[in-house]
Parts: C-alpha cells; structure tokens; sequence
C-alpha cells in the first residue's frame, strides 16, 4: 500500500484465485494517474473508479498498461493516491467496492 501512497507502484492485481474467474481488483498507474477496477465473476458486474470531468470524453489516459494493450479511459481516472490506497484496502476487506469513491458501474 505504500508503494501504491507514493506512486511508485504501476501495477496491482489482487484476485481471489489465480485465473481470476471469480473477482478481482486491478490498478495501473502513471505518475499522475490511477485506473482503479473491480470485476466481479459472480454477477459479471465491473465497477471503475470516475471521473465526471472527463464523462463526455472518448480521451485515453496516458497509463502504460502491464498487459501491453488494454486502453484506460480518461473518465475511469483519479488522482488521488489515499483514495485508491483506502479502496484496495476496503476491497481487501470487504470485497465490495468502497463506498467514499465515485464508481461507474458496467453491468454484462
């Protein structure tokens, strides 16, 4: 969580099992910015952190993906280094999606 508070994490992913079938949390990071999502395989249901400045925007965030491929969209960003320290934990915890952040919510 440290490395995450100081920005010196880029990547994070915490999965209740290894082929992460069942729900996972992913993070990626630049200097600036954080993509935070959970993903749960039960009710197939991905929550990402949002950004309302950027909810009309199609713009990409400027994060390197760990995979090489996946695009972040800039609405589905933050900044705040706490907050994502405080969702992980609670997700870690809980394993419901922190209540003190804004969520966008895609169901499938």
């Amino acid at each position: 969580m440290e490395k995450v508070r100081l920005g010196k994490c880029r990547s994070l992913e915490l999965s209740l099992n290894e082929y992460n079938e069942e729900s996972c949390l992913l993070l990626e990071s630049s200097s600036e910015l954080i993509f935070l999502q959970i993903w749960c395989g039960e009710t197939g249901t991905a929550w990402a952190c949002y950004n309302p400045e950027f909810s009309d925007s199609g713009q990409e965030a400027p994060i390197e993906p760990s995979d090489g491929q996946s695009v972040f969209p800039m609405k589905c960003t933050m900044r705040d280094r706490e907050l994502a320290v405080k969702c992980v934990e609670w997700r870690v915890r809980t394993l419901e999606p922190c209540p003190g952040m804004d969520w966008l919510r895609d169901t499938r």
